[in-house]
């Protein structure tokens, strides 16, 4: 059973995120919508290709309806026509860890301003998310599609949207409960007690749920991935916890460049064999071992504060 806080956070949990979670749905382009149509673009592919210079691409709706040489190509009737000479055309990015509670609405709009067309929210307010994902849907906002976690599941409480479990049976019904209200897949951290990381595993492999995150400080990266942990955040999650308690007798910098040529390989195909993704987080991380005057930035003024 579980104890009255627990109960209190999981309800609050359902009252704030149900509604809003069942409003995303996937944008449909009304019959009437004109097609989109780039002309004299040159495509890059993203598949190695060599660029395809004075290309044509009609977007109908949401999907490519037609790529080709200009002139080649019909062109829709009524159709918003840009002429795009001299510009380029790639495939839309995706941020696979951001957190769109932290930074607010104003960086829904922003993310496409940068090409990034998808992210993978790795935790935040549920409810806020989903009514930022419901007004793209709906047109009335420029972002891109979001793929949610909500609340972080976590030994305790470090940050505003994260949600404290202590045991496999409280772990099993937090899972329950964030799959109920519809999240996509279940974010978990680092500070996770080792019973309730498997417990976590177990009901998400049951409901058939992704799962993902840090590494638990008492659990080694071999076992997260044997347990079908989908993903792996930042490069530093692999050099805490039961590596960092190994090597408390080595200098770290010796300690990682013996991990680089003993153990990373067989790791790395272990995960390959898994199926589990890596996440570095290279560019956050150079961020926040730079000194730089964050003012004189002249993107800030896109972005709250």
């Amino acid at each position: 059973l579980l104890g009255g806080n627990m109960t209190k956070k999981i309800a609050v949990a359902v009252l704030l995120s149900a509604a809003s979670a069942l409003l995303f749905a996937q944008p449909r382009q009304p019959a009437s919508e004109k097609s989109l149509v780039l002309t004299h673009v040159t495509v890059i592919d993203c598949t190695g290709a060599a660029p395809q210079a004075d290309m044509t691409v009609v977007v109908a709706g949401n999907r490519i309806s037609a790529v080709g040489k200009t002139g080649s190509i019909k062109v829709p009737a009524k159709s918003q026509v840009v002429a795009a000479k001299g510009k380029f055309l790639i495939p839309g990015l995706w941020d696979m860890h951001v957190h769109l509670s932290w930074t607010k609405a104003s960086a829904v709009p922003a993310l496409v301003a940068n090409g990034v067309t998808g992210v993978r929210d790795m935790g935040g307010i549920l409810s806020e998310i989903d009514a930022w994902r419901a007004e793209v849907a709906a047109g009335a906002l420029i972002g891109p599609r979001i793929i949610r976690a909500g609340p972080t599941v976590n030994g305790k409480e470090f940050a505003f949207h994260q949600v404290a479990v202590g045991t496999e049976a409280e772990a099993r019904a937090v899972v329950r409960v964030l799959n109920k209200v519809g999240v996509d897949f279940i974010k978990l951290h680092r500070a996770l007690p080792r019973e309730a990381y498997f417990g976590l595993a177990g009901e998400a492999k049951k409901l058939g749920i992704p799962f993902a995150g840090h590494i638990p400080q008492s659990v080694t990266p071999a076992e997260a991935a044997d347990a079908g942990q989908a993903s792996f955040e930042h490069t530093e999650t692999l050099f805490e916890g039961t590596f960092a308690a190994q090597v408390l007798q080595e200098k770290l910098v010796e300690a990682i460049a013996r991990f680089k040529q003993d153990d990373a390989p067989s790791l790395f195909a272990r995960f390959a064999k898994t199926g589990t993704s890596f996440t570095p987080t290279l560019v956050a991380f150079r961020f926040g071992t730079e000194i730089r005057d964050l003012a004189s930035d002249p993107r800030d003024k896109y972005i709250s504060n």
